[in-house]
Parts: C-alpha cells; sequence; structure tokens
C-alpha cells in the first residue's frame, strides 16, 4: 500500500511539473522539457499522451529544417480549454477570456454606470455572455472566476458586503450565475486575484512571502504566506483600506472613521478636489474642466502636473498617509516584496516618490522594503479571477492520474 501512495504521489508530481514546465516554456521539446524538469524520458511521454488525449495540450510539428526527424513541440491547447474572468470594481467592470496559458483571447469593459445590485449582475452577465457566444462550443469554457471588492466568503460564492455598492450584501452570486450559465464559478477578493496574477506571471513568480495593495477608487490588500493566500479566521485579512489613520477622521463608507480610504483612494482625491473646485482654491482643475474635460482621475492628475498646488496636495497627503500605513505593514510582516497596482499608480509620478520616503522614513531601522509596481494594466485582477480555475484544472489532471493508479 506505501509504495501504491509514493507511486502515486510521485507521478502526480511529475504530471504537474511537466504540465507547468509546457505552459511556461511552450512550444517545447521533449529533450528541453527533460533539462527544465530531469524527468525520464519514458515518463515525459507517458505524461504527454495522456494530456493529449485530455486536450491539455497539443503536438506541434517544429518549422526548423534538420538533418533527420523533425522534433515535435508540445505546447498547451489554445483551442480547446478557456476560462472567464471577471473583475467588478467601481471603476468599471472587465472580463477577459484566456486559454491554460493565461493568454487573452478576448477582453471587454463596461463602465460602472449605477452601483446597485441589479445594474452590476445585469453588466456581469451581459459581459459573460459576450465571451461566451466568442467561442464555438461552450463546453471549452472550464469556469467562470469574480474578483470583487469587499468582504466576501469564498469559500460560499456569497458578496457579504460593499462598501461602495448599493444593496449588495449577502448576494449569493456564485448561485446567481451558476443558474444562469451552466458553469462552474468562484469567486474571490480582487487583491487576492491581482496577486494570483503577479504570482503567476509577475514580479512576484518567486517570492514565497509578499503583500498586494491594490490603491483604487477602494484600497484592499492581499498577503501571501508561504506562497498561499492568508485569508484570516473568517476571510476577512487583507481590509487595508480601513486601518484607522485618525480615530477623529472623516467618516469611512464601512462605517468607521479615519481610514486609510478615507485620506488615499480614487474616490477620496476626486471628492477633495471637487471640494477644491468648489471653493475656488483649484483653478487649474477649474480651467481644465471649462474646457471640456470631465472631472476623473486623469484630469486631477494633468492639474497636479500642471502645477495646480491644491489638487497637488491631495496627492501629497495620500502619499504621506500611503506611506506610514506601508511602513505599518513593513513593521509587523516584513514581507520578502509588496507590489502596488490599481488605478492610482498610473499616476506614480505625482506621488511616489513621496510615499517611497515615508515608508523609508516610517520604517524600522533594520526592516528591509522592497516595493515595486505591478506592470499589468487594468485587467490585472480579471486574469487573476481566470487563474483560479486554471489552478483547479490542473489538480483534476493530478487527481485524474491518482485515481488511475489507485485503481
Amino acid at each position: 500500500m506505501t509504495k501504491v501512495v509514493k507511486h502515486n504521489s510521485m507521478r502526480s508530481t511529475n504530471t504537474l511539473a511537466l504540465f507547468e514546465c509546457i505552459r511556461k516554456y511552450g512550444p517545447i521539446t521533449k529533450k528541453e522539457i527533460q533539462q527544465h524538469t530531469g524527468l525520464s524520458w519514458g515518463s515525459i511521454s507517458t505524461i504527454a499522451l495522456e494530456l493529449i488525449s485530455k486536450k491539455l495540450i497539443v503536438e506541434i510539428k517544429s518549422s526548423e529544417t534538420v538533418v533527420g526527424r523533425t522534433p515535435c513541440l508540445l505546447d498547451v491547447s489554445s483551442t480547446d480549454n478557456f476560462i472567464i474572468g471577471v473583475d467588478v470594481n467601481l471603476s468599471g467592470l472587465t472580463a477577459v477570456l484566456i486559454d491554460l496559458k493565461c493568454r487573452i483571447i478576448k477582453k471587454v469593459r463596461e463602465e460602472m454606470s449605477v452601483p446597485n445590485k441589479s445594474n452590476i449582475l445585469s453588466k456581469i452577465s451581459h459581459m459573460i455572455s459576450e465571451l461566451i457566444d466568442s467561442v464555438d462550443d461552450r463546453h471549452k469554457i472550464k469556469g467562470i472566476g469574480l474578483a470583487l471588492p469587499g468582504d466576501i466568503d469564498a469559500q460560499q460564492g456569497v458578496s457579504i458586503f460593499v462598501p461602495h455598492f448599493e444593496d449588495f450584501s449577502k448576494v449569493p452570486i456564485k448561485k446567481i450565475l451558476e443558474d444562469e450559465f451552466g458553469i462552474e464559478v468562484t469567486i474571490e477578493h480582487d487583491p487576492n486575484c491581482m496577486a494570483l496574477t503577479e504570482r503567476r506571471m509577475g514580479l512576484a513568480q518567486n517570492v514565497d512571502n509578499f503583500m498586494f495593495i491594490r490603491l483604487s477608487m477602494g484600497i484592499g490588500m492581499s498577503i501571501i504566506m508561504g506562497g498561499k493566500i492568508y485569508r484570516g479566521l473568517n476571510g476577512s485579512a487583507g481590509q487595508f483600506g480601513h486601518v484607522t489613520m485618525n480615530p477623529d477622521g472623516p467618516r469611512c463608507s464601512c462605517g468607521n472613521y479615519g481610514c486609510l480610504e478615507t485620506y488615499a483612494s480614487c474616490e477620496t482625491i476626486l471628492r477633495k478636489s471637487r471640494e477644491g473646485m468648489k471653493m475656488g482654491r483649484a483653478p487649474v482643475l477649474e480651467t481644465l474642466l471649462s474646457q471640456g474635460d470631465r472631472l476623473t482621475l486623469a484630469t486631477v492628475a494633468k492639474a497636479a502636473r500642471g502645477s495646480d498646488e491644491f489638487i497637488m496636495s491631495i496627492f501629497d497627503d495620500a502619499a504621506t498617509y500611503l506611506g506610514i500605513a506601508i511602513a505599518n505593514v513593513v513593521n509587523i510582516f516584513n514581507p520578502e516584496l509588496i507590489v502596488l497596482g490599481g488605478d492610482l499608480m498610473n499616476y506614480q509620478d505625482i506621488f511616489l516618490s513621496k510615499m517611497r520616503c515615508f515608508v523609508d522614513f516610517k520604517c524600522w531601522k533594520n526592516a528591509k522594503h522592497p516595493i515595486e509596481v505591478s506592470t499589468f494594466g487594468s485587467e490585472a485582477a480579471a486574469i487573476g479571477a481566470a487563474l483560479l480555475f486554471t489552478d483547479k484544472i490542473y489538480e483534476e489532471v493530478v487527481s485524474d492520474h491518482s485515481e488511475k493508479i489507485g485503481d
């Protein structure tokens, strides 16, 4: 029995190693797979045949002209397995259709016009339908992943509470979408999805302990420990935007006072800019709006770059509070890496340098604190949501082999 279990475990490990190697480096020859994984030629051939039969990988004839036999290349199938990822955020909704190699096949985006339950569910449904219709066979879609802000129950598939959305509490979104589309649905906190993207494809590929901070209309954080998402006792870990910066500060959408979001979120920057303009303290912004620009973060940033001192002071304040809050995280966790992403990072030239200075100033003197900016765009959370299913597919591949050997 012990030998069967050991062999079972080894085969599962080998399968995962081969599949991940092809995903990462394909198209790739068996000889190159040997060099990357150390697997025997026989193991590679046997496992590859099984993965080909499941339409997870394909053989491609090499275009190179060589003496003797032309080697076959192995690659992840780009035509048989697709996953949909949807990012639901106050700044808008983004949905992607990806293959198992995380290549974006199609991307759609919708603005968040009215952030209430019926409108949000309608937009999600419309976007998913559009992506499903773009595939020749809907059965090729293996799952739908959703990245959601606020407080969620990932295990039950319920959005518990989103501060910025109207009447969007205790929404059984997994069940709603599974009933509508007949496809398995998984939900996850949006910073966790962005962290998964960094872990699989970005700056944190070889980092086991890191933080991802999303700076958008709200502020959220993902904590990755030992390569896995740290969720806390009931899944509420990572509410970085709701750490208290000033107990006598302004009221936050969560109901508390003086949260980080009330000082440094995109929503706060827009609100303070609007207030400043009404008081006649933001002349450059007022001029831009009089010329036809809308009050967006891009316009506010343009005013700051145009020497609008009041608007620049808003970004300076955001940088100060973010620096202090991030320094607290460093002092508590001392992570290997902190990755910053989200809408605000499109304007990093205005505030990032000052924020880094405050992190340096407030950190424990011996604490290292490498901070990097994500290279992914607005689709990062949607990709991460879809990645939840690539992991599920990997697990199914391994479990299928384990069952066969056990039988």
